[in-house]
Order: C-alpha cells, then sequence, then structure tokens
C-alpha cells in the first residue's frame, strides 16, 4: 500500500513538473528584434560609371591662347575603389553625421585630331584616380539611411599635345584639387552589413599651365590655359561592413 502511494506522488510531482514547463515554453518572451542603428566604424567597396569634362587651349603649334587650337572632348568609364569612414547616429533621433575617406581607382581618357590639323595632331586629356574626404548628413528608417555628403577632393590630370608630322610633343601630369557633393540611399540587410547607391560630383581647378618645354626643347608660353569647367560624375554602387565590436 504504501509502495503505491509513493509512485502515487511521484507520479503526480512529474506531471505538475511537466505542466509547468509547458507554461513556462507558452509565455516565454520573444527574442529581442535587431537595432538598426547606423552607429559604427565601417570599410566597404564601390564600383560603378564615370564621366569627364574639361576644354583647353594650346599654343603648342604657335597660335596664341584663346585661339582656334581648343580641345573639348568628355572621357567616360568605370570607376571603383573602397571606402572607410565613422557614422555617429545620435541617440532617440534619426539624424546620421559622419566621416569618410574615398580612394578610386579611375582611368578616363579622350583623344582628337587638332583644330589646326586633325589628320596630323592629336590633343589628349586623360584622369587618373579619384580621392576625397567628406562629411555627411543623414537621415535614417529603420534599415534605410538617406544621406547627403561633400568636402574635399582630387585628381590627376594627364594633358598631351603631340605633331606627328614635327615630331613635336608637349605633355603634363598634375595633381588638382577640388571639391566634391553627393547622395546616397543605403539598406541594412544584417545588423552589419548594408548595401547602398551613390552619385557624387566632382570639381577641379586645374589652372593654366604656361612655360612648359616641348620634346624639342622648345618652350611653350602657355601649353595648356584657359580651361573650361573642369568635373567628374560618377554613379556607384557600394558595400559596407560595419567593425564589430564598436555600435550595435
Amino acid at each position: 500500500m504504501k509502495r503505491l502511494l509513493w509512485l502515487g506522488v511521484v507520479a503526480a510531482g512529474a506531471a505538475l513538473s511537466n505542466v509547468a514547463m509547458a507554461a513556462d515554453m507558452e509565455f516565454k518572451a520573444p527574442p529581442p528584434a535587431p537595432v538598426w542603428s547606423w552607429t559604427e566604424f565601417y570599410f566597404g567597396l564601390n564600383i560603378g560609371y564615370a564621366s569627364g569634362k574639361t576644354s583647353w587651349c594650346t599654343e603648342a603649334e604657335g597660335v596664341a591662347c584663346p585661339g582656334p587650337d581648343t580641345f573639348s572632348q568628355p572621357p567616360n568609364g568605370i570607376v571603383e575603389g573602397g571606402q572607410f569612414g565613422y557614422r555617429y547616429q545620435i541617440p532617440n533621433t534619426p539624424v546620421v553625421v559622419g566621416l569618410e575617406g574615398m580612394l578610386d581607382g579611375l582611368d578616363i581618357s579622350s583623344m582628337a585630331g587638332g583644330a589646326l590639323s586633325p589628320a596630323t595632331q592629336t590633343r589628349y586629356t586623360e584622369f587618373n584616380n579619384l580621392v576625397s574626404a567628406t562629411g555627411s548628413l543623414g537621415v535614417a528608417m529603420g534599415r534605410w539611411l538617406a544621406y547627403g555628403k561633400g568636402g574635399w577632393a582630387g585628381t590627376e590630370l594627364n594633358l598631351d599635345a603631340d605633331d606627328t608630322v614635327s615630331g613635336a610633343d608637349v605633355s603634363k601630369w598634375q595633381w588638382i584639387n577640388g571639391w566634391t557633393a553627393g547622395a546616397g540611399l543605403e539598406y541594412q540587410f544584417f545588423t552589419h552589413f548594408s548595401i547602398g547607391v551613390e552619385y557624387n560630383y566632382y570639381q577641379f581647378s586645374p589652372g593654366n599651365l604656361t612655360n612648359l618645354a616641348n620634346n624639342l626643347g622648345a618652350n611653350i608660353p602657355c601649353a595648356f590655359c584657359n580651361f573650361g569647367r573642369t568635373d567628374v560624375q560618377t554613379i556607384t554602387g557600394r558595400i559596407n561592413i560595419k567593425m564589430w565590436p564598436w555600435g550595435p
């Protein structure tokens, strides 16, 4: 009899335990939702399309500038590179501020015949590489971030005026400074991985390049002068990785 009573107590205890476990499982709180914060250091890659624009006059053939020997032809091609930066989302607000450095490989060029003798003269322009240091201001909408940016920019500009008859050639590589402004839209797939699209406008100030010697030793008073608006526009796709453990 005692044995049966003991088995009954054990069975009742097991049943109460199962009921308690079921109740605990039924009312267990769901896991917390991801926090879509934009605060963090990040790095990433970008690739897209670039289009340049400039115009200039040369005295390579002895005709004074401004004059007929003026070159203008827009180069275009692929731009690709990387970026590194930091964003900070102001607590309890959608406002996101940031700083970013970007270095892109760029090699776009254009060439045409000289205005005085298109068959024997060539005029050449090349934009090589883009760098920028910018600040940004954006609005976060959960996983989405819309932002504008602006700051300093630089590129290498290669200019050349060649005459195949005389053999005279004058050229110049120079680093030129300018400014950039742009805007973008980014989406967080995961808390530490995002993709986006970005447009940037770059404007530069080459200045007149005077008193350059050509390959025959002749001095060109105004080798490359009277520059028109010199700019590059890009539209790129981007991926960014947030550098854990900083930020959510």
